[in-house]
């Protein structure tokens, strides 16, 4: 499989941060979304867990699709090793970082920012 990743590019067209994320291969669909909302801290009630710096770009089956940190259960535990960044991974959809690859992101991208999902 393709490994999952993301390239920041700004308005130019230059590339200016690059790292890799994982997710689910099925959601996002493929298509051109906007940032329409950002939280320094949110929750997943479903999943039980935590996380950080989420970026809002898609609406989900069930809730908000964005990118962030790789969320936590209650107990301080990461639902799957930094290790495991690229590969997919996932259940509700969002597309995980690092914390400071969510931090960088969460300050990089104001509302509006257009993101583009596609797959190989």
């Amino acid at each position: 499989t393709v490994p999952q990743h993301v390239w920041v590019i700004d308005g130019s067209g230059r590339v200016v941060r690059d790292f890799p994320v994982s997710g689910r291969t099925d959601w996002p669909r493929p298509g051109t979304y906007r940032v329409f909302s950002k939280s320094p801290a949110s929750s997943s009630q479903q999943y039980l867990v935590t996380f950080k710096w989420m970026i809002r770009f898609a609406h989900g089956r069930a809730a908000s699709i964005g990118f962030h940190d790789i969320p936590r259960y209650r107990g301080g535990a990461l639902v799957h090793p930094v290790s495991g960044l690229g590969q997919a991974l996932g259940k509700g959809g969002c597309p995980h970082l690092t914390t400071a690859d969510a931090q960088w992101l969460y300050r990089w991208a104001g509302l509006g920012t257009k993101v583009v999902v596609v797959r190989s």
